[in-house]
């Protein structure tokens, strides 16, 4: 399938960017659409941030205005995301002890 596909980078703190590139995408695909073209995708990437600092991130409202972004998207577009660390990071810890060090 063609289509379009960006990211934003990678642990953002705010949805600015993915909805600026939504936006752009938009117009991508609208004008596609208009000259016949066969685009199929839109893949906003990843760049969700994870609570690495435990302060109660919240996901929905980060995503919310994603969400108002995506609603604007053609019908006929299949959505991607990339949340690979959003979803893995949570489960993983890693501990080490200091057994000694050189000087």
């Amino acid at each position: 399938m063609i289509g379009l596909s960006f990211h934003v980078g990678s642990q953002v703190n705010s949805a600015k960017r993915h909805v600026e590139a939504i936006e752009q995408c938009k117009k991508i695909l609208n004008n596609a659409q208009e000259k016949g073209l066969g685009l199929k995708i839109l893949d906003i990437g990843g760049g969700f941030p994870v609570d690495y600092d435990g302060n109660g991130f919240d996901i929905y409202s980060f995503c919310e205005p994603i969400r108002k972004a995506l609603a604007g998207v053609p019908k006929n577009i299949k959505l991607l995301a990339e949340p690979g660390r959003f979803i893995s990071a949570p489960c993983i810890t890693s501990v080490s002890s200091v057994m000694g060090k050189a000087l």
